[in-house]
């Protein structure tokens, strides 16, 4: 079987879009821990206590942060 360039650009353009969806399905995923993570803290704690904390929106940062750098860690 033999490819045309055409072929040959349509079959990585296609690759190429699967990935992306693949990695948006990923992102998701993670935004998705990253927040349940964030609900389960502990809010007894000094750094989180209060409604409208700043600090939880910190920890968010933090996290994604390090779901993206250390990706293999999660």
């Amino acid at each position: 079987m033999t490819l045309t360039a055409g072929g040959h650009n349509s079959v990585l353009s296609m690759m190429m879009m699967m990935m992306m969806m693949m990695m948006s399905y990923v992102c998701v995923f993670v935004l998705m821990c990253v927040e349940k993570d964030v609900a389960r803290t502990d809010r007894t704690h000094a750094f989180f206590h209060g409604d409208n904390n700043p600090n939880i929106s910190v920890l968010y940062d933090v996290l994604l942060t390090h779901c993206m750098y250390n990706f293999d860690l999660g």
